[in-house]
């Protein structure tokens, strides 16, 4: 008994362990389709943005104050490569009280990207995260290429390096030789 305690233990601590997804090993995970509605009551279907550039998806909160840090750097990043093919889709895991805050935080702060609801959780749950922020690149074909969670200060700094890596080469003239930021202080979570 004591040993099917145990393993289903390990099993459960394994679960909320963040993987680096995005590895040699593990880059070329599928990112799973998904039919959400976005704040202006369209369906937003993932196949529909595949084919062309980098998809940047976001999971978040109202509530998360990383999340909005998070975001407030994303949006640059969006205005700046959009017309070299990047997308970015936040998508919220607001529960029903605080979904009614989410197209009015959207416009307050400016963010033109596009903005779904997860309602169930039931796309968090098949990625198999409880934390928040969380964050996806995909390329055009939907494979995962960087995987990350939480946010602090600089963490922008590699997501844009990402970013640049699978956008177009004959567009991609403004790529940074830089290094990655060292990472000195924990991520943010929300939980």
């Amino acid at each position: 008994m004591y040993k099917y305690f145990a393993v289903l233990v390990a099993s459960l601590l394994l679960v909320q362990i963040p993987t680096a997804i995005g590895d040699d090993d593990d880059k070329y995970d599928i990112f799973p389709a998904f039919e959400l509605e976005d704040i202006e009551g369209n369906t937003i279907v993932f196949e529909e943005l595949l084919g062309k550039g980098p998809i940047a998806i976001t999971f978040w909160a109202t509530w998360c104050k990383p999340c909005l840090k998070e975001m407030d750097k994303i949006q640059p990043f969006y205005e700046e490569y959009k017309d070299r093919g990047l997308e970015v889709v936040a998508i919220s895991e607001d529960g029903p009280r605080t979904k009614k805050k989410v197209p009015s935080l959207i416009k307050r702060k400016g963010y033109s990207f596009i903005v779904v609801y997860d309602d169930n959780k039931s796309l968090q749950y098949t990625l198999g995260f409880a934390d928040i922020p969380e964050l996806f690149l995909v390329n055009e074909k939907g494979e995962i290429v960087y995987h990350h969670f939480g946010y602090k200060a600089g963490d922008e700094s590699e997501l844009k390096e990402k970013i640049l890596e699978i956008l177009p080469e004959e567009m991609d003239s403004t790529k940074d030789s830089g290094s990655l930021m060292e990472a000195q202080s924990k991520d943010e979570q929300c939980e």
